[in-house]
């Protein structure tokens, strides 16, 4: 989705965002395209962290050329959360 593979995504992202994942080939070959994060902190810290890593991947497709938004950029992320709940 974002043309980087895993440590690259994982490095960008605290570089651009300050939010921290692990890449998923620290766990193995089989985590290869995949990150790893830690929840165990506060609900307000969660959703800010997924403020920024939307904001990380919104910046990602602006960069590529001819790459459309998805159809929930611009959605804040615990207003998407709260619609899946109900859901």
């Amino acid at each position: 989705m974002t043309g980087l593979d895993d440590k690259d995504f994982a490095v960008g992202l605290l570089q651009a965002e300050h939010v921290a994942m692990v890449p998923g080939t620290a766990f193995g070959a089989n985590g290869a395209g995949f990150c790893r994060a830690c929840f165990a902190t506060s609900y307000e810290q969660l959703i800010e962290a997924g403020n920024r890593i939307e904001r990380y991947v919104q910046s990602l497709a602006k960069k590529a050329i001819g790459r459309v938004a998805p159809s929930w950029a611009g959605r804040p992320a615990h207003r998407r959360a709260a619609q899946k709940r109900r859901a």
